[in-house]
Parts: structure tokens; sequence; C-alpha cells
């Protein structure tokens, strides 16, 4: 969905009637659209003003949506400041013992925003741990394999081989290449 015209009526009615959770449910998903359409100033608010109602309700769900969108915001808009606090504040709403998707979803964001942020090893270490912990048929695994695979291709230590048992595994799991991943497969 990329048009607010679903769900703009529904912001406008729980910003005056609804409870907190409402409020901020209405607001995340105001900002997915958002996000969706390319707006992500304007997602970037919506999610803000999701998180501004943390303390008035107990949804840890909803929390972690709205942190973790927040964060890939930014890796957008490359305002990576306080991404990493904003994930860490994400897994601190699952559960202790959660070896979830949900987890290496934010595992994920982290290892992204190592990456991004040229910190490498640290991005090599975050996706060798979800590669050894996450369960193979996940669709997250397949993201993290191609993900570590652009990692080694173009970080500070390229590990062509490496990268390419990588780009291969995933290949076989389904996963997607997408233009700038031919090149970096192809080398």
């Amino acid at each position: 969905l990329k048009s607010d015209s679903v769900i703009s009526p529904a912001v406008q009615w729980y910003s005056r009637h609804g409870n907190p959770y409402d409020k901020a449910r209405t607001y995340y998903y105001k900002g997915r659209v958002e996000y969706n359409s390319g707006n992500f100033s304007a997602a970037n608010i919506d999610f803000v003003r999701s998180e501004s109602l943390f303390q008035e309700f107990d949804d840890d769900y909803l929390k972690r949506l709205v942190l973790v969108s927040l964060a890939y915001t930014n890796n957008d808009t490359f305002f990576y400041d306080e991404n990493l606090d904003l994930l860490q504040r994400a897994k601190g709403y699952l559960a202790k013992k959660d070896s979830s998707d949900q987890r290496f979803y934010i595992e994920l964001a982290i290892a992204t925003y190592y990456n991004n942020t040229f910190q490498y090893a640290q991005a090599d270490s975050v996706y060798s741990m979800i590669e050894h912990s996450i369960n193979p048929d996940s669709p997250l695994y397949r993201i993290c394999l191609g993900d570590h695979a652009r990692l080694l291709i173009n970080g500070e230590n390229a590990d062509s081989e490496r990268s390419f048992q990588l780009f291969q595994d995933a290949l076989s799991l389904g996963a997607k290449l997408y233009p700038e991943d031919a090149l970096a497969y192809a080398v």
C-alpha cells in the first residue's frame, strides 16, 4: 500500500477517540504507508509519534516494529547516528529466550547498521552468528546470506571465495539476485 487514502480516516478518528495503543498502531501503519511510497521524512514523523506513546501501552510487538521501522527509515536517509540505540531498544522488547525470526530480523538490522557505518568486522560477526543460529528454512536466512556476501565483496577485507559461496547458497534457496549483486557475483 503506497497511498494514505485508506489509513488517513483511521488516523483522524483514532487521534481523537482512540486509546494510546490504537493511536500508536495507527501512526505505525501510516508510517509504513509513507515508507512504502518513499516519503521517508513523513514516515519518520509517524514512527516518532507512535514511539511517543510507548509509556502508555504494553504491546512489545508493536514497540519492536516501530523501533525497527525508525532504524530502517534512518538507513534510507543516511542518518545512522541513533540506529544502534533504536535496535538495541527493540531487542529489549523481545522475550528473553526468543530465538524466532523476530530476533534475527533485528540482528540483521544491526548487521546492516555496522555495514553502513563501515564497521565491517562487527557486521561480519553478526551475519556469521545469524547464519549459525537461524533455521535455514527461514526466509531471513537467504537474506542474511546475500547481505553477508555483499559485505564480503565490498568490505575492507574482501573475501571473494567466501562471498561467491554465500551468493550460491542464497540463490539455491531462492534468494533474488539484485542488479548490484550481479556485478559482485560476477567478480
